[in-house]
């Protein structure tokens, strides 16, 4: 597709099927995954929810930094190795971004930033974060460096097109992006106090820099829709309604966009900026029943659930539960405590398939039974997958 970069990259794993093909296959690998890693037989794995137009989704870019001072490469890693590919464009991303990519590249070129070398831990320049949002028209910029010493951002600003730039520090030995120091070189912009906006399912989120968010607004439209059809056709409406818990909630998609279903929501997330998020998005949004807690969902989901009533014991209205963990899936902790609780449903939301039926398996064994799993294609043209487990009690 396009220049034929992206392929050479790695990155677009699928390229080579047809699209209607990469959406069935996406079907079949999380159905064998239920059956060869959690041994669920017989589960209705829907068709896959793909895109009318598969390409230019991304909402986001992180491209690692190369070169020398005046010279600079800037793309992503061939698959499997750390050779990076210098990219004067990707198909996964919007025109926009990599328009301001190339700009980005060049004003920094022109400050002569030294590239940061892993192999012998010197150099500063590590990474460049772009976020973008056609949307809402909102554009963010976090540059990233080993050392504190921060670039001029106004000509970064003006190779955005607006918006905000951040420099952020991370002085560690680690392939993680971002440490833990954030500051703003320049401001405004379109999103909402000079911070990101996207825009899904007819409302508008704040997202800090380091905070998690969907990074296709098209398909998270569609997890929204998945689970609020099935929260239409499974709960009681509100009032009486039922209570949501929302783990791994990030700035608050999933619990404020289904809070008018619900009496009382609460939101779980151990990142302090993405409840932060949360707790504005959801007082921009009119949410008033959300509430959001910062903390590991094993350690807080006792204390909540024993202030809330939300113990089986004492619960007055039904329990569901929506969990939208990382790659890693949740752990046996959580698991344990979710389980504990014994909602009447649960959604589980897994961008990998393994862990994913890894996960239900215990689910399953404590009297939940899977009405149906519903992958939603948020990756055209890699063999990363989404869905949606929805449990019901026996």
């Amino acid at each position: 597709h396009g220049s034929g970069q992206a392929a050479f990259c790695g990155g677009c794993d699928w390229q080579h099927l047809a699209y209607p093909a990469q959406l069935e296959w996406k079907r079949r690998l999380v159905n064998e995954a239920l059956e060869r890693v959690g041994g669920l037989k017989g589960i209705t794995v829907k068709p896959t929810l793909g895109m009318e137009t598969p390409w230019r989704y991304r909402n986001k870019a992180q491209f690692p930094v190369a070169g020398r001072p005046g010279h600079l490469q800037m793309g992503f890693y061939q698959s499997g190795s750390h050779r990076l590919v210098d990219l004067e464009d990707c198909p996964l991303h919007p025109e926009g971004l990599m328009k301001a990519a190339r700009a980005t590249k060049t004003a920094l070129e022109a400050q002569r930033v030294l590239p940061y070398d892993e192999h012998g831990q010197r150099g500063d320049m590590r990474h460049v974060v772009i976020r973008w949002s056609d949307r809402t028209g909102a554009r963010e910029m976090t540059i990233v460096t080993r050392g504190s010493r921060p670039v001029r951002g106004e000509p970064l600003q003006k190779a955005l097109g607006g918006g905000a730039v951040y420099h952020n520090v991370q002085p560690e030995a680690t392939n993680v992006i971002l440490g833990r120091q954030t500051r703003r070189l320049e401001g405004g912009g379109a999103g909402r106090g000079g911070t990101f906006t996207e825009r899904v399912a007819g409302r508008v989120f704040r997202v800090s820099p380091g905070a998690f968010f969907q990074v296709n607004p098209t398909g998270a439209d569609r997890l929204v829709e998945v689970l609020d059809q099935w929260f239409e056709a499974t709960i009681p409406p509100a009032p009486p309604g039922a209570d949501l818990l929302d783990l791994f909630c990030g700035v608050g998609l999933f619990a404020i966009s289904a809070s008018r279903r619900f009496n009382r929501v609460w939101g779980v997330d151990d990142s302090k900026a993405a409840v932060a998020d949360a707790v504005g998005n959801a007082r921009a949004n009119g949410a008033g029943n959300c509430r959001f807690e910062v903390g590991h969902a094993d350690r807080l989901l006792p204390k909540i659930a024993a202030r809330a009533g939300l113990e089986p014991q004492d619960r007055k209205r039904p329990l569901v539960v929506v969990v939208d963990p990382p790659r890693a899936g949740c752990s046996p902790e959580t698991l344990a405590q979710i389980i504990r609780l014994a909602p009447e449903r649960l959604g589980y939301v897994s961008c990998d398939p393994a862990t994913l039926a890894r996960d239900l398996k215990p689910l399953v064994a404590s009297g939940l039974q899977i009405e149906s799993v519903q992958p939603v294609d948020l990756f055209p043209q890699t063999s990363h997958i989404e869905s949606v487990a929805m449990l019901s009690r026996v």
